[in-house]
């Protein structure tokens, strides 16, 4: 009973290392998709399971530029003159 319970505890080991392992692989193929020019030579060296049992990756996400409806300024008035001048 001993031995089905240490092999199955066993088992658990290796599922969640191979579980964390995948996680890792897939967080530096993520960083790897991100920064094409930067590799490591090893590809554990940023992301272990000891140090950081759970690793939250932070996405940028790009804003849209907004062109500003008033900024500050009054607007600039022109007399019907000055519009026949400016055509």
């Amino acid at each position: 009973m001993l031995e089905k319970q240490n092999e199955l505890i066993e088992l658990q080991k290796k599922r969640d290392q191979e579980k964390q392992n995948n996680e890792d692989a897939a967080i530096q193929a993520t960083l790897r998709l991100r920064n094409p020019r930067t590799r490591s030579s090893s590809s554990s060296s940023s992301v272990t399971a000891a140090s950081s049992p759970t690793v939250t990756a932070f996405m940028p996400v790009a804003k849209s530029s907004r062109k500003r409806a008033h900024s500050g300024r009054s607007s600039i008035l022109l007399t019907e003159s000055q519009k026949e001048n400016v055509r």
